[in-house]
């Protein structure tokens, strides 16, 4: 919360996405709110009565919540869904999915979705071709991930994941797919920048790789 808060021009954010309730992806949401004002926050519908949900309303952010099978694009460049998964499934098969059109690339964003997830994200065409696609679920064992890469067809995976992790299970299929990888565990902070894009990580700089054919 501290790196962010001094890396933005402004202390404020027009925008914060929740992709679902596992607290490894909001627990540092309390701190930020101490450092900044955020504008509006969207989160999965199993938020919706949570402390986050409270915590944020009362700091003045105006909350929105997506149930399954609900779209919102808050701006030209961003696109968010929540697949149709039954209410029964776990907190990581409904996460959100984000497409964020950057100068230069487009990014999915998984969240920590698993078979499930993937499977009806896939079948409900959310899946789209994407330069790079951030792993679903840390890289963790998914055997919907080569249906996803066919549908992705992304230049670049990136994977949240420790160090010991390696290069991950699924960034060892997507390497093999013929995607750049880079992870966490062994690149450090993992910045995608410019027009042409540029992934930048503890080994240096480099541009995306060509769309494969």
């Amino acid at each position: 919360a501290q790196r962010l808060a001094e890396a933005l021009e402004e202390r404020h954010l027009d925008l914060l996405v929740v992709t679902h309730a596992d607290q490894d992806h909001h627990n540092g949401v309390p701190a930020l709110l101490r450092r900044l004002s955020i504008d509006t926050a969207i989160l999965p519908g199993r938020m919706r009565a949570s402390e986050l949900a409270s915590l944020l309303a009362a700091h003045g952010t105006r909350v929105h919540v997506l149930a399954g099978g609900e779209r919102l694009e808050p701006a030209p460049h961003l696109r968010l869904a929540m697949p149709s998964v039954p209410e029964g499934a776990s907190d990581n098969d409904q996460s959100l999915w984000t497409s964020v059109q950057m100068e230069g690339a487009r990014v999915l964003l998984t969240g920590d979705a698993e078979e499930l997830g993937v499977a009806t994200a896939i079948a409900e065409g959310l899946a789209t071709q994407s330069d790079v696609l951030v792993l679903p679920h840390h890289g963790r064992p998914n055997a919907m991930l080569p249906a996803l890469l066919q549908c992705v067809r992304p230049r670049a995976c990136f994977a949240s994941a420790a160090t010991a992790d390696g290069d991950t299970v699924l960034g060892r299929i997507a390497r093999r797919s013929g995607a750049e990888l880079w992870v966490t565990g062994q690149h450090g902070t993992i910045t995608l920048t410019g027009l042409p894009a540029q992934v930048t990580g503890s080994a240096g700089s480099r541009p995306l790789s060509p769309r494969r054919q």
